[in-house]
């Protein structure tokens, strides 16, 4: 029996307790009268209604307290307008029973506000599991299309697998599995591009994290990635069309190249500053294959502030979401991605990059990783 029943029938036995007690009360006045029935009243009757009354005001509290645990819940800006009247009928219904200290009705109205909340909740649960389902077939898209024609027997075998599993996970709606499976593939595929793992890769959603926080290993050379450049090639040409000229100026970089390069930045501007705009090795996005550095028909204008306010700048704000790509470190979130704002870097992400362009979050944002 749950715990709301045995309290409902401990509060009707108790209300039937005190009326056989009031109508013994009145009969040992009658029958007794005077004195005597004063002092049964006082001696037995009186107290077993106090100790009602307590029992009562017990219950009463404990529902209280639930309600204080409840409210943050309740307060839910996720809920829909539906929800939200919803629960707000019910909260209504169980405080104006908690303020007439109804001990019938407190713990049904408060069971049926708490239901409602849940209810509520799970609609948002499963909302956010269907995000999260489209958000890992997108990548999975991109992931199963990776060209293994270079891989050894074994490798192949190995990213066939995964690629499978993660199949499996998405036909059977297996939420829980979603994040596992899905690095295992990317990891997989990666494996093939190093030597060694010295240094562990961060995945998020089958993307490699790569950051002041999140670095890669010296070997991992997957150089610049076929699908990345031909969305790149797409993408250029159908601004060619709107007569714009984009450049993909910068795109892979080994470890030793963005060595040289970060070193030389640190001679002239000293660390301070080159941490602002370039990363160290290990931790560039050129590293991944995956950042395009894209300027206009300007050389002169390619990885400097002169390019934001480019017709070129503008297009690719816009529209390089359409192609799969993301701008990397837009203004205004170097707190958060580690550099200033780069109107020129844009990361492959393949079809996710809509949702995280609609978004308006950074990747380290969307992904919620540091």
């Amino acid at each position: 029996m749950s715990d709301t029943n045995q309290r409902k029938r401990r509060n009707k036995r108790s209300k039937l307790n005190m009326k056989r007690i009031v109508m013994v009360a009145l009969v040992a006045i009658i029958v007794v009268g005077g004195i005597g029935g004063t002092a049964i009243y006082f001696g037995i009757i009186a107290p077993a209604m106090a100790a009602a009354e307590l029992e009562n005001q017990k219950t009463l509290d404990e529902y209280a307290a639930k309600y204080t645990e409840l409210q943050p819940r309740i307060a839910n800006d996720k809920f829909n307008d539906e929800e939200k009247q919803a629960v707000s009928a019910a909260e209504t219904t169980f405080k104006t029973a908690l303020d007439n200290k109804d001990v019938n009705a407190v713990p049904t109205s408060y069971t049926s506000l708490e239901t409602t909340v849940v209810t509520a909740e799970k609609r948002i649960s499963n909302d956010v599991a269907a995000a999260s389902m489209t958000d890992y077939q997108d990548v999975f898209n991109m992931l199963k299309n990776h060209d293994l024609s270079d891989f050894t027997a074994d490798e192949e075998a190995a990213v066939q697998a995964n690629i499978a599993k993660m199949q499996a996970v998405l036909d059977n709606k297996q939420v829980d599995l979603l994040e596992t499976t899905i690095n295992e593939l990317a990891a997989s595929i990666d494996a093939h591009y190093m030597v060694e793992n010295d240094v562990a890769i961060t995945y998020k959603k089958g993307l490699i994290i790569a950051n002041k926080n999140n670095c890669m290993p010296s070997s991992y050379a997957p150089g610049e990635s076929a699908q990345a450049a031909v969305a790149f090639s797409q993408m250029a040409a159908d601004a060619a069309n709107e007569g714009l000229s984009l450049n993909d100026f910068s795109t892979y970089r080994s470890y030793s190249g963005q060595k040289s390069l970060y070193d030389r930045y640190v001679a002239a501007d000293g660390q301070e500053a080159a941490d602002r705009y370039s990363s160290r090795p290990g931790c560039s996005e050129h590293q991944t294959g995956l950042a395009f550095d894209i300027g206009g028909s300007n050389s002169a204008a390619w990885a400097e502030t002169t390019f934001d306010d480019t017709e070129e700048a503008i297009w690719l704000a816009n529209n390089a979401y359409k192609y799969g790509f993301i701008l990397r470190y837009p203004p205004g979130k170097e707190s958060v991605t580690g550099y200033m704002y780069e109107s020129w870097h844009y990361r492959y992400v393949g079809d996710i990059a809509k949702t995280i362009y609609d978004s308006g979050k950074t990747l380290e944002e969307y992904l919620e990783v540091e």
